[in-house]
């Protein structure tokens, strides 16, 4: 008995689900079913609705473009300090290629002065042993004419 009772409740329950929106005014056909009624309230505020997501809409193209904008600035932009970048780069190998030539040239003119130098001490060394050769001469020339004076002198 109480399973027939829970059956003619379920049934009912489910002939009211079926029945329900067919009862409701929310909205209803023509005979033709070209138009669907609505009542005013629904219909205004579908249309204020409407309106706002339309100017939404009109905001988030608006700002769609004006992004756009930049962003094909900011990229014509990169393309111009890609540019200069390579330049400068370009400028940089030559300018380190000039650089290393003027190193090489640096390090040969440091060897011609360190050989220079070698070349003048080995010069003033040498001058200095003529001098004193030249020295002795003289002093041993002084000595013999003095012994020659001498001894003519006491002959």
């Amino acid at each position: 008995m109480r399973i027939l009772i829970k059956r003619c409740y379920f049934v009912l329950l489910l002939l009211f689900a079926l029945f329900l929106p067919f009862s409701a005014h929310a909205y209803t056909l023509d005979a033709d079913e070209s138009a669907i009624r609505v009542p005013m309230q629904e219909w205004i505020e579908l249309k204020s609705n409407n309106k706002q997501l339309q100017i939404k809409l009109t905001e988030l193209e608006m700002n769609l473009n004006m992004l756009q904008a930049p962003s094909t600035e900011l990229v014509e932009l990169l393309k111009k300090a890609g540019s200069e970048l390579e330049e400068s780069k370009q400028k940089l190998d030559s300018s380190k290629a000039s650089l290393e030539s003027a190193e090489l040239s640096q390090k040969l003119m440091a060897e011609s002065l360190q050989e220079l130098s070698k070349r003048i001490q080995e010069e003033r060394e040498q001058q200095a042993r003529t001098e004193k050769r030249l020295k002795r001469q003289r002093n041993s020339w002084i000595a013999l004419a003095f012994v020659t004076l001498i001894y003519k002198i006491s002959s």
